[in-house]
Parts: C-alpha cells; sequence; structure tokens
C-alpha cells in the first residue's frame, strides 16, 4: 500500500502513525511543512519531501500583493497535482488542518483522509479567527473521504465548519501500554534527586504543553493559595515543551517564573526540560498527582497516560471530556475558577491514597481496552482499506 502522508514532521502525533505504517510494510512517501524529517534511519519503504512551496515567491511583490498571493497559492497546488501524479498514492492521509491540507484538496488527492489535532478545529470557536479561515477549513473537511478525531465533540464542531455532516470515525491515538504502567521507581528518585526534591515530599505534575491555553498560570496561582494548607511539603512541577525558535514559550516560562517569585513560591516549582516521548513514563512515575487545566482542549493523551501510570488527576471540567472515562475518575472542578482549583487540591493531596490508587487501577483497565495503541494501528488499516 502506497501513503503519501502530509504532517509536521516534529510531532510525536504524526511520528507514532509513521512508524506503525513503516512498520506495517506501506511505502510512505512523508511530506513536511515543518522542515523536520522524522525519520534518522534508512529504509527502503520510506522517502521524505518538503511540502511545496512557489519558487522566486520573493519577487510576486512587483505585481501586486493580492495576485502575488494568488500566483503562489496556485503554483502550490500545481506542485501538490504533480507530486500526486508522480507517486500515485492508494491513499492520502494528512495531519492537521490548516491551508496545507485546503491545498492538497485543491490538487484533487484522494482518497483523502484527515486527522483533526483538536486545536486546529477548537481554535476557530475559541479564538478570534477570521471568516476566511473558517471557510476554508470547512471546504476542507467537507472534501475529505474521512475525518479522524480523538473525541465526540470535535465532530460536531466539524460538521459546524463544513456546513454539512462529514464522514467522521472516532478512533484516539492510544498508547503503549507496556510503556506506560506503574512502577518506574528507580528512574523516579533519580529524576526528585536532579531537581532537588526531597524523597518523602510530594508532586504535582503540569504535563501540558507549553502555551497559554492550557493556563499553567491558573495552575501556579491555585497552588500558591493551597500551599499553606497542605499538610505534606508538595512541589509543583512544570514539563516544558521543546521550545526551539519559539520565542512566545521562552516569553511564557519567563513570566510564570516571574509570578512564582511573586507569590513566594518560587522554591516550590520546579521546571524540568523537554524529555523525548519514550522518557514521558518516567515522569509521571515522580509525580503524585497530575493536574490539568486548559481554556479549550480535544480529548488529551495526558489523561490516556496518566491513567495508564495509576497516576491520579485533578482537571477542569470540558466539553471534550464529558460522557468519557475523566468524567467517573479524575476530580473535575469549574473552568476558570482558581478557588475551587486551589480546594481540589488541598483536598485530593490530603485526602485518602490508597482510595485514589484503587481508583486509578480502574482507569488503567478502562484504558487497556479502548485506548491501546494497537486498537488505532488496525483501525487506521481498516479505514485505509476501506477507502481503497
Amino acid at each position: 500500500m502506497k501513503v503519501l502522508m502530509v504532517a509536521p514532521g516534529y510531532v510525536i502525533h504524526a511520528q507514532r502513525p509513521l512508524h506503525w505504517l513503516l512498520e506495517k510494510g506501506c511505502n510512505v512517501t512523508f511530506v513536511d511543512w515543518a522542515n523536520s524529517n522524522p525519520m534518522t534511519e534508512n529504509r527502503d519503504n520510506y522517502k521524505y519531501l518538503q511540502f511545496p512551496s512557489p519558487r522566486g515567491s520573493r519577487f510576486y511583490g512587483i505585481i501586486g500583493k493580492k495576485v502575488a498571493n494568488w500566483t503562489a497559492f496556485w503554483t502550490e497546488v500545481y506542485q501538490l497535482w504533480f507530486l500526486k501524479k508522480k507517486i500515485n498514492p492508494d491513499i492520502t492521509h494528512i495531519h492537521w488542518v490548516d491551508h496545507h491540507a485546503f491545498k492538497c484538496v485543491k490538487a484533487r488527492m484522494s482518497p483523502l483522509i484527515l486527522s483533526v489535532w483538536g486545536s486546529d478545529i477548537n481554535q476557530l470557536f475559541f479564538r478570534d479567527i477570521d471568516g476566511e479561515k473558517r471557510r476554508l477549513i470547512g471546504q476542507t473537511l467537507a472534501a475529505a473521504d474521512t475525518v479522524i478525531v480523538d473525541a465526540v465533540d470535535i465532530i460536531e464542531r466539524c460538521n459546524i465548519l463544513a456546513g454539512c455532516e462529514i464522514r467522521a470515525k472516532l478512533l484516539p491515538i492510544g498508547i503503549d501500554m507496556g510503556l506506560f504502567r506503574s512502577g518506574y521507581a528507580r528512574a523516579a528518585l533519580k529524576w526528585r534527586r536532579k531537581l532537588k526534591i526531597p524523597s518523602d515530599s510530594r508532586v504535582l505534575l503540569s504535563p501540558r504543553s507549553w502555551e497559554r491555553i492550557y493556563r499553567h498560570e491558573f495552575i501556579l496561582e491555585a497552588f500558591a493559595k493551597a500551599l499553606s494548607r497542605l499538610k505534606t511539603s508538595t512541589y509543583l512541577v512544570f514539563k516544558k515543551t521543546d521550545m526551539r525558535d519559539n520565542h512566545d514559550f521562552v516569553i511564557y516560562e519567563k513570566e510564570l517564573i516571574q509570578r512564582a517569585y511573586e507569590l513566594g513560591i518560587n522554591k516550590q516549582v520546579k521546571l524540568i526540560p523537554w524529555v523525548p516521548y519514550e522518557q514521558l513514563p518516567e515522569v509521571y512515575g515522580f509525580a503524585d498527582m497530575i493536574i490539568n487545566y486548559p481554556s479549550e482542549d480535544a480529548f488529551p493523551m495526558t489523561f490516556i497516560e496518566a491513567s495508564a501510570c495509576e497516576k491520579p488527576v485533578i482537571s477542569c471540567r470540558l466539553p471534550a471530556y464529558m460522557d468519557t472515562f475523566a468524567e467517573k475518575y479524575f476530580r473535575m472542578v469549574k473552568p476558570g475558577n482558581i478557588n475551587e482549583l486551589s480546594d481540589a487540591i488541598v483536598e485530593e493531596l490530603n485526602g485518602n491514597v490508597t482510595g485514589n490508587t484503587k481508583n486509578m487501577i480502574k482507569a488503567r483497565r478502562v484504558v487497556e481496552k479502548k485506548y491501546d495503541e494497537k486498537i488505532y494501528i488496525q483501525g487506521l488499516l481498516n479505514i485505509y482499506t476501506s477507502l481503497i
């Protein structure tokens, strides 16, 4: 099977499906617009290409901005069409829906599968996005043969954008249940030593990406309010994102550090550097409680990973989380209510540890049945086969 895969290569949600397809013997041409080849080893069934860009575009300004944009757009579309004719893929699979996906639609790539990741759709509802971009994304979704989502509420939003009922498939990417599990005691101890956290102290971990939509500043404020009421010495740990060439991430980090000093809790707040995906279970391993408080979200991998590692979770209550195992097994609080979040931190960390452990053992069993990555792999191959 020949697969044309279009995605930002530096993102783990693209890397994992790519590796699975190669392991299953598919011939994959990976087209990336972020200039980041996700494969380091040579494989006969893998080819990497950069997303087309119009040559000589720096000279387009002399013919006017509108004409320049039109020329650049259709030049890229033609290059994609030529690429499709040359490769002649059985399936085109695009991860993350934006103007790159729209250009693939205009290049008449088919059968066409879109994998939405949540933020690509949610931003059109929660942020000030111009109507032209909404129209563009809507047309892209409507044209797809299958749209893969990981939360039911994302299907509803896709339907609104498309102006019709899209051909959707609920298929979470899942995790490696052998990798994400309880344990990792030795690695956890090393992390505590590295961060200078005493072994008898407790750790509250905020593991989401280093972006403002994940509201780490709200978590910081809630922790400051909770600290004096906690029975045991407790540290708040943030897991940083790979911040190469991202000025916004750097500014955000400085703001959080400054605020921790202003609140007088800087000694209780730790930042750990970006870690590769394979090391994430170790990070969960040294935490006692996971905290999640975004302003918008799809169904996050954090919930699945934490449950597999049998770590209790405090989270805000968002639409994407409702009617899922998270609602049953996690502590849910109102969005935008720092006092309620602070009270939840106190109650959970001062509460029944044994009860939390039993609860998360049950949560892991749910994850094993519904979110094992093997389910995603087989489901994806089934979608490919049905469309071919």
